[in-house]
């Protein structure tokens, strides 16, 4: 997953957990060794050894794993759009 156009949504267990309830955190910063999130829970940004995120995330929500979403500026408006909408 890269991070040079902004954050992604992953999802996760509470708490950064491998069981439990189902939670989406904002991913801001990965390395080989951590992943630094934003938990929007409490809007504090928290470090985890990356093999911990792991064994979160690789969970599984609806029979997928490692589910993410990378939301990214529209760089130009899409043909189908009228000016104005």
């Amino acid at each position: 997953m890269t991070l040079d156009k902004g954050s992604v949504l992953a999802y996760v267990r509470l708490g950064m957990k491998p069981e439990g309830a189902s939670h989406v955190v904002a991913v801001t910063g990965i390395s080989d060794k951590e992943v630094t999130v934003v938990d929007p829970w409490d809007a504090t940004e928290r470090t985890y050894p990356i093999g911990q995120f792991v064994a979160s995330w690789d969970t599984g929500f609806g029979g997928r794993r490692r589910n993410y979403l990378a939301i990214r500026p529209v760089q130009q408006r899409p043909a189908w759009r009228k000016q104005g909408q």
